[in-house]
């Protein structure tokens, strides 16, 4: 399974600590992140390297 996530919604999990309890899940899953490329280069923009 493939799931595609908004920018608000990868942010929404950083900002709530869940990151890692996501990533867990979704290795127990097997199911495959895409990222669009414009969240991509949107992240590659911002100012804060700590926040990439």
């Amino acid at each position: 399974m493939r799931v595609m996530l908004d920018t608000n919604l990868r942010s929404y999990l950083g900002d709530a600590g869940m990151v890692r309890t996501f990533d867990a899940e979704v290795t127990r899953r097997s199911i495959r992140v895409m990222m669009a490329p414009s969240t991509l280069v949107e992240v590659l923009g911002h100012p804060k390297l700590d926040v990439r």
